[in-house]
């Protein structure tokens, strides 16, 4: 990878699986995308214009949710993520946590739990009656 990478070191979470938290530049998740792009789903415009407007405001939170790679060095998850901060103007760093390592099976199992709806949200803010 020719881009600048900063990072902690990595650690080990399982069996040759390692996490780190790296902030990616929009020129090192350009790169990425277009050396490291695997199997994925058919890429959602109206989701990456929602990322990219969130970075570029500077509504972008971390959260924690990692790009995850296989061990053959494929993007597995976080393409999404990846191509917004690719579009960004002007070019940004963001932080997220980078997962390498995955068997490329385990793209079966991800996004699997229930999006969390507008009511839900709200009532994690202590908003009462977010279903009237």
């Amino acid at each position: 990878m020719t881009a600048t990478i900063e990072a902690n070191k990595a650690e080990s979470v399982e069996d040759g699986v390692t996490r780190e938290t790296v902030n990616i530049s929009t020129e090192l998740a350009s790169e990425w995308l277009s050396k490291y792009q695997g199997i994925n789903r058919k890429i959602n415009d109206t989701r990456v214009l929602q990322y990219q407007a969130d970075m570029e405001n500077g509504r972008w939170k971390y959260d924690g949710m990692p790009i995850r790679f296989s061990n053959e060095g494929k993007i597995l998850d976080g393409q999404h993520r990846l191509t917004a901060l690719s579009l960004c103007v002007p070019s940004r760093t963001i932080k997220f946590d980078v997962v390498r390592g995955l068997d490329p099976n385990t793209q079966l199992v991800m996004d699997q739990g229930g999006a969390r709806t507008a009511g839900q949200q709200l009532a994690l803010k202590g908003v009462s009656d977010v279903n009237v």
